[in-house]
């Protein structure tokens, strides 16, 4: 009798595994599922706020003008067109590597623009006028 008790008191027992009349058996989940596309909304924000610290060093090192901040603000619908983008690609796969490409491309290129705009000499030295669509962006005009 003793090796019977031993080997119900060794067996793991499972709420799951207890169904109750009219009721589908709970799922069981984990607190923090690490999978890639939990992931993929932090890359817009994360370019951002990359993009927005290394101009604030440049700013305190007296590398660009406080001025940059002006033309880079006229710049802000750019921020709801990419949180709209993040929103439409949702959780499909592949989106947070595309949300990221899209990010830097597009971040970038309002970056250099605004360099454009306050006429920064930065763009000779840091070879952005070779770029290859640095002759679009200093068709657009602002204003």
């Amino acid at each position: 009798m003793e090796s019977n008790t031993e080997q119900t008191a060794n067996q793991p027992t499972s709420k799951t595994s207890e169904l109750v009349p009219n009721q589908r058996p709970k799922k069981e989940t984990r607190c923090h599922d690490y999978e890639w596309h939990h992931y993929n909304g932090g890359s817009v924000w994360g370019v951002l706020l990359i993009l927005a610290g290394l101009t604030l060093i440049l700013n305190y090192s007296g590398i660009l003008p406080w001025s940059f901040w002006n033309a880079l603000w006229q710049f802000w619908p750019v921020i709801l067109i990419l949180a709209g983008v993040q929103i439409l690609l949702g959780n499909t796969p592949g989106s947070g590597f595309l949300l990221f490409i899209a990010a830097v491309a597009i971040l970038g290129s309002v970056f250099i623009k605004a360099l454009i705009e306050i006429q920064s000499p930065l763009i000779f030295t840091w070879g952005l006028n070779n770029l290859p669509w640095f002759n679009f962006l200093t068709t657009i005009k602002l204003r």
